[in-house]
């Protein structure tokens, strides 16, 4: 090569690289990609807890709703056998299999001093969420059953109990 042309070849390289008029389209576009993808991030991880949260309250609210209903029944068996002559009582229960789409377990039992009637709920699910309803009983047999099973509230010689 001569001169002349190494001459002119370095100076086309230096002129490439002053030249920088089209970067400034390409680096904006990519600055404004990564600017919104950042952004949507941040809403979308923000927003994950506040749903997890309304779930939470939905199952909550849903499983009380549904040990209030159960825990009535059991006080109705209670009175009907305290104020019966017979010796056996049966109602049958039906709460629903699941509340807000998730499985629970129902279990009879007593807590405390003195002594109290509780009907507690949990799910059985990753969402954990529990409730305990008071219950106006003399005495109770502890038992536990799944919100999917049919079962009976049965008052038998004084004592409440669960049964599948």
């Amino acid at each position: 090569m001569t001169q002349q042309n190494q001459s002119s070849m370095s100076d086309r390289q230096l002129n490439f690289i002053k030249d920088q008029r089209g970067i400034s389209t390409q680096i904006a576009y990519v600055l404004t990609v990564a600017i919104a993808a950042l952004l949507v991030s941040v809403f979308i991880s923000s927003t994950v807890g506040v749903v997890d949260d309304q779930q939470d309250n939905a199952v909550q609210f849903e499983l009380e709703s549904a040990g209030e209903r159960l825990g009535s029944q059991v006080q109705q068996a209670d009175t009907a056998g305290g104020n019966s002559d017979s010796d056996r009582i049966e109602i049958s229960a039906n709460p629903p299999d699941r509340v807000a789409g998730v499985t629970y377990s129902i279990t009879l039992e007593r807590q405390g001093t003195p002594e109290t009637a509780v009907l507690k709920m949990e799910t059985t699910s990753n969402i954990e969420v529990d409730t305990q309803i008071r219950i106006d009983a003399d005495d109770v047999e502890e038992n536990t059953v799944s919100s999917t099973s049919e079962f009976d509230i049965v008052y038998e010689d004084g004592t409440i109990k669960i049964e599948e």
